[in-house]
């Protein structure tokens, strides 16, 4: 993976590079372990730094193809069986599903933006939202408003760091790249426990009640 990701990285003076890593983005919604916020951060920190590739232009690239990417991913796992697909099997896949089931009902919006920060969170959003319920409309637009969110955090994350390593552009891309991990690790871990303890809270008014 991080030779594609170099191959994207370099290049980030051509206008290839919007196509490329608007394909990354959109096939991360099924295959996690493709890189979406560390390419877009170590983009955005060039964007800073050399000017080039545009920062508004890799905000919408990575917005459009987190929107694309989710609506392929719902729209696969409301026409084939997930239980089927090798990523989600596992007793732990399953308990995440089971999670962001009850997750998706109480907390819809919140759940679906915060799931960009937490390890599989995204592809398991897509399936069990296409599992429910829930109108694809309204997955559609919680989906466009954390794309949104997401394209801005990365991109934003990346050129911050190249405008403060702007006369070292590599090595501004290496501290943006390492800081949007530990932000985004700790951002899952926040948001993990925030949704923990609001699940274990309605499930003691339930038991109160």
């Amino acid at each position: 993976m991080q030779a594609l990701t170099d191959v994207v990285l370099n290049a980030a003076d051509s206008l290839w590079v919007y196509p490329l890593s608007l394909l990354f983005v959109t096939v991360s919604a099924l295959i996690p372990p493709v890189p979406s916020t560390s390419l877009f951060v170590g983009l955005g920190a060039l964007s800073a730094a050399a000017d080039v590739p545009s920062a508004w232009l890799l905000a919408v690239t990575m917005a459009a193809g987190s929107l694309l990417g989710d609506v392929i991913s719902f729209y696969l796992a409301s026409r084939y069986d997930p239980s089927a697909w090798r990523l989600l099997r596992g007793r732990r896949r399953q308990e995440a599903l089971d999670k962001a089931k009850e997750q998706l009902a109480e907390r819809a919006p919140t759940y679906i933006i915060s799931s960009r920060f937490i390890p599989l969170g995204r592809l398991t959003v897509n399936v069990t939202a296409a599992m429910s319920d829930m109108r694809r409309e309204r997955f559609l637009f919680y989906s466009a408003v954390a794309a949104v969110f997401w394209a801005t955090y990365s991109v934003g994350i990346g050129s911050l760091a190249g405008v403060w390593f702007k006369r070292y552009p590599a090595f501004g891309v290496l501290i943006a790249v390492a800081i949007s991990i530990v932000l985004g690790y700790g951002i899952g871990k926040a948001v993990s426990w925030y949704l923990d303890r609001h699940q274990a809270r309605q499930a003691e008014r339930r038991s109160a009640a």
